[in-house]
């Protein structure tokens, strides 16, 4: 169930109110777990039987694990190489074995993929190679709660044990009036974003995508800016929804984007989308096997070669995440070039004049604007022929009716980005803490949210996709980081 459907908004009040009315933290827990459960079966009940299965079987080697300290590690890497596993079977050996090797399909390759695996598995790799550091007695208890929690089960954000394991610990009837009122701020932004922006976006420009031979150069253009800021509006807007649902419960989320259109080279990029998987690949991956091969490194001549290459390297998998198919992997070899191109031009950064640093966004956002193409194309040839499309001639077929609301889009984008550029800077962060917690607003949050729900049959043109119905899921998207 989306959390931008309107069942799910019309039951959201209820599951706040039964969690705050329970007396205490352990009713609150179990209520969460049974919500959990629930939510996650909505999608199929295979599905919750596979995450329940998994972490059953951590629960279980965690515990034998803490019981033989002598061989904790050792039972903690095997149980990781498990889940890497089970991750790929699920993920990535149907594709493997279909498409590269052409296997027929067969009763032991997976019909489908588990909703939400590839954020629960890395969830959970990421405690268990926190154990070793901070050390977990009651990790066993504790894993289930932490990781069948429905703001976070289906698309993240990928929480840390560090931050995360202590908020199960506290006490969470203190200000419970602010988290709601807090919440219910991020959850009414998050809706915004991904109704009236991203929805509205996808629908006008989803049959370019499909037939872009039928459309001229500036109709192909108009659909690969529009996805650009849909796919921003689609994915932030969910963060921003689960963390308002997590807040409402008394929990906070950490902040997955930071003005990532905002960013003047890939580094910045990579460091300000998705901030929750890619610091979990710079801690768990990358710096771990830098230090293990910088060490192995004799030549100093040799470490930025090295380096490049480990970048490359990860950056494939980090475009193989989002999923089993070439393009995904092309995307992300993309991503790794472009990241070694521009740090061996202008390093961090730190050091650009104002024009340089303005040249470089320019370039980077238009390179980052075409390879997204790989990543809304079904198919090579789709992604070639909207390319190719840039340089035909106009045809009848146009989406100028849509300019107007493009640049409305836009205009609210830039406008989001520029908002969590300043979060960070000390006034503007407690100025918009002191707007998040103003309970006094809680009314026009609320009234906000379901304008926004009756709005959500509006196109880019303001045009009713289904006007004898425009409450029921009229031109409702679903939310693109789901199939990942």
């Amino acid at each position: 169930m989306p959390f931008s459907s309107l069942a799910f908004v019309s039951a959201l009040p209820f599951i706040v109110g039964l969690y705050w009315l329970l007396p205490r933290r352990n009713f609150q827990d179990i209520f969460l777990l049974l919500a959990s459960s629930l939510f996650l079966s909505l999608s199929g009940i295979s599905d919750l039987a596979i995450l329940v299965i998994i972490l059953c079987c951590v629960s279980f080697i965690v515990f034998f694990a803490q019981k033989n300290p002598l061989r904790h590690d050792l039972f903690i890497k095997i149980l990781i190489l498990a889940l890497l596993t089970i991750l790929f079977y699920f993920k990535y050996l149907t594709w493997i074995s279909t498409e590269i090797f052409g296997i027929p399909r067969s009763w032991w390759l997976p019909q489908q993929q588990p909703m939400g695996i590839s954020y629960y598995i890395f969830i959970l790799i990421g405690i268990l190679l926190d154990i070793p550091k901070g050390g977990a007695g009651n990790l066993p208890r504790k894993l289930p709660r932490m990781v069948l929690f429905f703001p976070i089960l289906l698309s993240g954000p990928i929480v840390r044990f560090r931050t995360w394991s202590v908020q199960w610990g506290n006490s969470r009837k203190k200000n419970a009036l602010k988290n709601i009122t807090a919440g219910t701020q991020l959850f009414m932004l998050g809706c915004f974003k991904k109704i009236l922006i991203a929805d509205a976006i996808a629908t006008t420009i989803a049959p370019v995508w499909t037939t872009p031979s039928d459309f001229g150069a500036d109709a192909i253009a108009f659909a690969l800016f529009g996805f650009y800021l849909q796919l921003y509006a689609d994915f932030s807007g969910y963060t921003d929804m689960a963390r308002g649902i997590a807040r409402m419960m008394g929990f906070h989320l950490p902040v997955n984007f930071r003005a990532p259109y905002l960013a003047a080279t890939p580094m910045e990029f990579w460091s300000s989308w998705h901030i929750s998987l890619t610091s979990w690949i710079r801690d768990n991956a990358f710096t771990p096997m830098s230090i293990s091969i910088w060490r192995r490194v004799r030549s100093k001549k040799l470490v930025p070669i090295v380096t490049f290459a480990m970048v490359v390297g990860l950056m494939t998998l980090v475009g193989l995440w989002h999923g089993a198919s070439s393009k995904f992997i092309l995307f992300g070899m993309l991503h790794g070039v472009c990241i070694g191109i521009w740090y061996s031009v202008v390093g961090q950064g730190k050091k650009m004049t104002r024009n340089i640093k303005l040249l470089s966004w320019l370039l980077f956002q238009l390179t980052l604007m075409l390879s997204l193409v790989l990543f809304r194309a079904d198919t090579f040839a789709g992604a070639g022929e909207m390319l190719s499309g840039l340089f035909q001639k106009s045809t009848e077929l146009s989406l100028n009716d849509g300019l107007i609301g493009l640049m409305v889009a836009t205009a609210f984008v830039f406008f989001f980005q520029y908002i969590e550029l300043k979060a960070g800077l000390a006034g503007y962060g407690r100025s918009l803490v002191a707007l998040r917690n103003s309970t006094h607003l809680l009314p026009l949050f609320v009234i906000i949210i379901w304008g926004t729900m009756y709005m959500r049959g509006l196109t880019l043109e303001g045009v009713w996709i289904s006007p004898a119905d425009p409450f029921f899921n009229a031109g409702q998207e679903k939310f693109i980081y789901f199939k990942f």
